[in-house]
């Protein structure tokens, strides 16, 4: 169980803190309209990833889906940190507070966070990425696989509630230099990811 807590909060605060369009979107309606607004969107992410994960490993179709496609999820998912890491190295780092847009209600963004995350096809893929890990490599039973999926929901609710409620102070760190090394060092993750996923599918798949 400790094992499972533990990585599945490294897990979170990794993807809780990645840069991308729903971090900036808490940013921005955070800074323009106070910190609960972007726990408001946080809490639609979360909700997001939840009806993912569940999907992937609790449904039927999830499950079939798996394990018929285990090694074409595999290389997808090489493909695709690959593509995010090069994306990543080579990206033009600009700031994403823009003009405030006067929209804050509960629902709106509510359903502003869940649509970001839940369109964005990268998350999809991601969930489907770590859970064919985990089934493939044993890592953890299914008490340890809720304690796992549990701890990075909470994780990344709780680092993007901390985004917002810093965001103040992030928003004056957040210069064109700054997001540059960010992104070089994100690619570099992700890059360094995918040579590990490569390395596992073809220990599993091709020897």
């Amino acid at each position: 169980m400790i094992e499972a807590i533990i990585a599945g909060a490294l897990s979170g605060m990794i993807l809780g803190t990645l840069p991308g369009g729903v971090v900036f979107a808490v940013l921005q309606q955070s800074v323009e309209q106070g910190w609960r607004k972007g726990v408001g969107i946080a809490t639609g992410v979360v909700t997001s990833d939840f009806m993912l994960i569940l999907f992937v490993n609790l449904s039927t179709q999830g499950l079939a889906f798996v394990k018929k496609y285990d090694a074409y999820i595999s290389v997808a998912g090489v493909a695709l940190l690959l593509i995010l890491g090069i994306g990543s190295l080579f990206s033009k780092a600009r700031l994403p507070i823009s003009s405030p847009s006067g929209k804050g209600g509960a629902f709106y963004l509510f359903s502003t966070g869940f649509l970001l995350n839940t369109l964005n096809p990268v998350n999809f893929f991601m969930w489907m990425t770590i859970t064919t890990q985990i089934q493939a490599r044993d890592f953890f039973n299914f008490t340890n696989m809720i304690w796992y999926f549990g701890t990075t929901l909470t994780m990344i609710f709780t680092c993007l509630s901390l985004i917002s409620f810093f965001s103040n102070k992030l928003r004056k760190w957040m210069t064109p230099e700054h997001l540059r090394y960010l992104n070089i060092a994100i690619g570099l993750i992700f890059i360094g990811l995918a040579i590990k996923l490569s390395y596992d599918a073809y220990l599993k798949h091709f020897l």
